[in-house]
């Protein structure tokens, strides 16, 4: 009997039902099982949040000027993040924390306004700058006051006075000697002449003469030569001639103290103010000379 070609796909057709009737059945039998015993939690619904805030909310910002808008650098903060207390220009100054700050020397002037110093700022390198009061220096802060060898400005990162000094080896020590008694021979404007080396001048001409600084540093022209300042030029009948120095003189020291650098020089200046006899020690045609200045 020949066999019929189909056969052996209703085998695999009846297997089939079969084992969709089993899982359907098992799946039946564990139903109550697979139910879970407790609803699940509800679910949240997303919320959109507004960023959106009123202008006041921001009135801390402003009011701290933690963004500067004014052009003004608000006050430092204390060691507790408050802030500090105002600084007042009656606060003594303390020596300052910038280093790199150097002062090189200062021309004290009668209207503190025309007072000069010559300082090397952190941020000019070598360089040496003039400033006057009111001046700022860079990296370092605005001049409040030029002293004798000081300089008293405003910390521009703390707001703090603070004050920086000349060297000391830059200082020119003098004695006040006292003056001189002898007999004028002639008078040269404010100048008594007693002799090729000696020389007598009152205390308010002095005081007088030093006033206008710029036009006593345009009467003459020196430059540093070796250890000394060689007077190049000088204007016919200026307070230098009267006062016995001559072109070509090596000025070499004050009362014994070296004159060799910059800083020294500028000290004469404000020493000629207050000594009562001043010995200059000067170099002339190849020997050395004194001259002697009583104030009086």
């Amino acid at each position: 009997m020949a066999r019929q070609p189909l056969g052996s796909a209703y085998i695999y057709a009846l297997l089939a039902l079969t084992g969709y009737i089993v899982a359907d059945l098992t799946i039946l039998s564990y139903r109550d099982q697979l139910i879970p015993e407790k609803a699940p939690p509800p679910r949240v619904s997303r919320q959109t949040f507004s960023y959106v805030q009123p202008r006041d909310f921001y009135n801390t910002i402003t009011s701290k000027n933690m963004f500067n808008l004014d052009g003004k650098i608000p006050p430092a903060l204390g060691g507790d993040g408050r802030s500090a207390e105002p600084m007042t220009d009656d606060s003594p100054p303390v020596p300052t924390s910038i280093s790199g700050l150097q002062l090189i020397g200062t021309l004290v002037h009668s209207n503190p306004d025309k007072s000069v110093a010559s300082v090397k700022t952190p941020s000019g390198g070598e360089a040496v700058a003039a400033f006057r009061r009111g001046d700022n220096m860079p990296g370092a802060g605005e001049v409040l006051g030029i002293e004798r060898g000081r300089v008293i400005f405003r910390n521009s990162m703390n707001r703090r006075k603070e004050f920086f000094e000349l060297p000391q080896d830059g200082r020119i020590n003098l004695g006040l000697a006292a003056p001189t008694t002898k007999a004028a021979s002639r008078v040269d404007g404010e100048v008594q002449v007693i002799s090729e080396t000696e020389r007598t001048i009152k205390r308010d001409d002095v005081t007088r003469l030093t006033s206008n600084l710029p036009d006593l540093l345009q009467q003459a022209r020196a430059v540093k030569d070796g250890d000394c300042f060689r007077v190049l030029d000088m204007m016919p009948g200026s307070i230098y001639e009267r006062l016995g120095i001559k072109r070509g003189d090596c000025i070499r020291s004050v009362n014994g103290e070296p004159v060799d650098s910059p800083q020294k020089a500028m000290e004469l200046y404000n020493t000629l103010k207050n000594s009562n006899s001043i010995s200059l020690g000067v170099e002339r045609n190849g020997r050395p000379e004194t001259l002697n200045f009583s104030i009086q």
